[in-house]
């Protein structure tokens, strides 16, 4: 009897624990040792357009988004886009099994000016052409947040930087439209007008690193133009920050227009009762020269620092007589160097007729 109970009492201290180690938390996440949260963007603007997408990282730099959730000051988030509903400061954090991470905060503030460039690569020759010209004119003219231009090649109105700007842009035929340098289209008629609504969407969901102003003046055929800057977020002097500057005029009429939608069963189609060779056509935005070298002058003027408000380029230049001086206009926009067009360079666009001004905020 005394032999049985020392054996009793290891039995019972076996079994005790092995149920201790059956009852030990399981880990969820092996191998991970925190979460991190990052968001698309950091400051978004409240224009009913802004929004920030979210993604969630392990210790080891995994993508595990799709098996997180994220909470907006402590509310769930359906999903792993934020839409602010207000003006203000919000606290994002993010659950991944049972790890939770640090928050993160998202400034939604007022709209600063901010402006889409698109440049469309079009000719006289281009049969498909008109249609798009006519949907890109019409985006022009309903948003003043949209600056479009008109890259002529293969007719009369191409200019000398044409065939630089194809290289530049990976342009192989026509039309083509690039959405600040960097978001492609190659469309083919008929073109759908939402795609080109949502690019445009898309890039003013976000605040613009900085604003333009220009000021133009007139003497006789002499313009000069001034183009300055003012940041919006500190901007890493390692980048390399160019400006271009374009001259474009309005209203271009040429004749023999090709129009490949004559006789097209459509309805809807705007130029399906045109004849082929179409008179006088009126051509929006037309590039006449490009007043910097044609991928942009680097600008040397630092800091890019928040708050800092600097002149970006100074021009003085001939026009040529046969321009309509009224019509003129002159575009310029700030951009990293562009290297294929897979990511967008374009920090910011500004437009202002010759003999004008345009400040920050218009």
């Amino acid at each position: 009897m005394k032999n049985l109970i020392p054996l009793i009492l290891i039995t019972l201290c076996f079994l005790s624990c092995t149920k201790y180690e059956d009852d030990s938390p399981v880990d969820l996440t092996p191998g991970i040792w925190f979460i991190k949260v990052k968001s698309s963007s950091y400051a978004i603007p409240f224009n009913g357009l802004g929004a920030a997408e979210l993604f969630a990282y392990s210790s080891s730099g995994d993508n595990i988004t799709a098996s997180t959730t994220f909470f907006v000051n402590h509310e769930k988030l359906d999903g792993n886009k934020f839409v602010p509903g207000a003006l203000g400061i919000y606290s994002i954090t993010a659950s991944y099994y049972d790890l939770n991470s640090e928050p993160i905060e998202i400034k939604v503030e007022p709209p600063l000016n901010k402006k889409v460039l698109i440049e469309n690569f079009t000719s006289r020759i281009c049969g498909f052409c008109p249609w798009i010209a006519a949907r890109l004119d019409s985006l022009d003219q309903a948003s003043p947040n949209v600056i479009s231009y008109s890259i002529h090649g293969q007719d009369e109105l191409e200019v000398e930087e044409t065939p630089v700007l194809q290289e530049l842009l990976v342009v192989y035929h026509r039309p083509a439209i690039r959405i600040n340098r960097g978001y492609a289209r190659n469309f083919s008629a008929p073109i759908q007008i939402k795609p080109l609504i949502d690019s445009v969407q898309y890039f003013l969901s976000t605040q613009p690193e900085l604003e333009l102003s220009i000021r133009t003046f007139v003497q006789g055929q002499s313009i000069t133009a001034k183009v300055s800057g003012k940041y919006y977020e500190d901007i890493n002097v390692k980048d390399v920050i160019f400006l271009t500057l374009a001259l474009v005029e309005d209203g271009v009429i040429t004749q023999d227009q090709y129009n490949y939608f004559n006789g097209y069963p459509w309805d809807y189609c705007p130029f399906a009762t045109q004849p082929f060779y179409m008179p006088d056509y009126k051509n929006h935005n037309v590039l006449r020269k490009v007043l910097t070298d044609p991928k942009g002058d680097l600008i040397t003027t630092v800091p890019f620092e928040y708050g800092i408000v600097q002149e970006l380029g100074s021009y003085t230049f001939s026009i040529d007589s046969t321009f309509d001086i009224g019509n003129l206009k002159l575009i310029a926009f700030v951009h990293r160097q562009q290297d294929g067009i897979e990511a967008s360079t374009v920090l910011n666009s500004q437009m202002v007729k010759v003999g004008n001004q345009v400040a920050f905020n218009e």
